[in-house]
């Protein structure tokens, strides 16, 4: 009598779903710090949406001048995450054109860094439009 090791569900499965001298391909590391830099600027953005919004006065009108230091650090912050966002995307789009690896990564950090940066010149442009 030969021993049969016995079906045990918690154990994990066997099988690959790869062939012989197959294996998973990873992840784009160029799009992992595509998507983690996007993330990053999102949160900068925010912040500098939030410090704005503390500046306004009760009736809407910012409390601001162009020479406070509040109002540099402000401007400073969303230039920086602007370019955060362009240094993103242009990682994710290395990120598209590597070779064996997947590409959803790249992908989402092409779209959200794409995404947030023409946001975010959007509201710089609207601002200045706005006087």
């Amino acid at each position: 009598m030969s021993y049969s090791p016995q079906y045990n569900p918690y154990q994990p499965s066997q099988v690959s779903h790869f062939g012989p001298g197959q294996r998973e391909m990873p992840h784009s590391g160029l799009g992992i710090i595509s998507l983690l830099i996007g993330v990053l600027a999102v949160v900068m953005d925010f912040i500098v949406f939030v410090m704005s919004a503390m500046s306004l006065n009760s009736e809407g009108v910012s409390t601001l001048d162009e020479t406070s230091s509040a109002a540099m650090v402000i401007g400073l912050l969303a230039i920086f995450a602007w370019f955060l966002n362009f240094m993103g995307a242009v990682l994710g789009l290395i990120g598209l054109f590597q070779s064996e690896r997947k590409l959803m990564m790249a992908f989402c950090g092409l779209v959200l860094n794409g995404l947030v940066g023409i946001g975010m010149l959007g509201v710089l442009l609207l601002g200045l439009s706005m006087g």
